[in-house]
């Protein structure tokens, strides 16, 4: 039992140093001081994770943003990816309250999706759910229907995971796999 706990911790430890990065919650109007460095590492696979709405504002409404990041994901630099389709920091988006909860999945992605290709001029190919937490039934949808990867719970274990801010997290040693780099 224990040699099998060192055993993965290793294992995880080698996935963290030589496999991809991720940077989660990427929005224009979203401050995100580690950007600029997290671009610079190369890593063998580095994630930009975006969403496309943020307290109601459309990565669209920033075309000189969209264009920055197109240009790196052209560069080879970054893989953009759809981080769910909207965040809300003052748990008010919805107005009248619960219409986005409210939307079916399908629904839901296509205003997603519609909002990527406006800044991005593509569709999504890469899906993160919010905190990992997906239905069977969306999983099917987001690959099926959408036709896109989804970051898997795998990932999280196998991937250095990195917010640009984690002030929203009561416990920032669940919400962030910093401190597993350290091991």
């Amino acid at each position: 039992m224990f040699w099998g706990a060192i055993w993965i911790v290793f294992l995880v430890r080698m996935g963290r140093k030589h496999g991809s990065q991720h940077l989660d919650d990427i929005h224009p109007s979203l401050p995100c001081p580690i950007l600029d460095e997290f671009v610079h590492q190369r890593s063998q696979r580095q994630y930009l994770w975006i969403i496309p709405l943020q307290d109601r504002l459309p990565i669209s409404t920033y075309p000189d943003w969209c264009a920055r990041m197109r240009g790196l994901a052209a560069a080879g630099e970054v893989t953009l990816g759809m981080h769910g389709v909207y965040h809300d920091t003052n748990d008010e988006f919805d107005s009248p309250p619960g219409v986005m909860r409210e939307l079916n999945a399908t629904t839901l992605l296509n205003l997603g999706v519609a909002e990527w290709h406006a800044c991005f001029h593509s569709a999504p190919r890469h899906f993160a759910p919010p905190g990992q937490h997906i239905s069977a039934e969306n999983l099917r949808i987001v690959r099926d229907d959408f036709h896109m990867e989804v970051r898997s719970v795998m990932d999280g274990l196998t991937a250095r995971i990195y917010h640009c801010d984690d002030t929203f997290c009561p416990n920032p040693i669940l919400c962030t796999t910093k401190w597993l780099d350290n091991f």
